[in-house]
């Protein structure tokens, strides 16, 4: 991928600010710049909170547990908790509540657990310079275009 002039003038005004014994050999430049971490640019995004079999059935009355004993779903309903088949799981609780094996209690519950979300756990508040500035690790194709552009 090409970068763009905007690019290049970025990694020109990066290597333009390094001190030091500098040499600007290709290693270098790729050397420092994945050295440097500055503040992540993406905001931290929303994602799904997992949930557990242990989790959602840990709502229900030990009646409403013993009526999913003999749900004939039963094990796709585990797979799709396992798997984190939200849609799966929220069709089958409707259909538990509204045949009476659960109450519409517990399905709320269950129903809220599933649709929760959290902070996605995976995201940094440091990045690379050229991830947030690229957008993208830093490549020779970005040096050597800096350099001669």
């Amino acid at each position: 991928m090409n970068p763009t002039p905007g690019q290049i003038a970025a990694i020109r005004a990066y290597v333009a600010g390094l001190s030091g014994a500098w040499n600007n050999t290709d290693a270098q430049i790729r050397a420092a710049i994945a050295a440097s971490s500055v503040a992540n640019p993406v905001q931290q995004a929303t994602v799904p909170k997992p949930y557990t079999a242990t989790g959602l059935l840990g709502v229900l009355s030990t009646q409403s547990q013993g009526n999913l004993v003999v749900f004939p779903a039963i094990h796709d309903l585990l797979v799709d908790i396992q798997t984190q088949d939200s849609a799966n799981v929220l069709a089958a609780v409707s259909l538990l509540a509204a045949t009476g094996k659960i109450t519409s209690a517990e399905a709320t519950a269950i129903q809220s657990a599933v649709t929760a979300t959290e902070p996605d756990p995976s995201w940094t508040s440091t990045v690379t310079w050229d991830l947030a500035n690229l957008g993208r690790p830093i490549d020779d194709f970005d040096i050597e275009a800096a350099r001669h552009s």
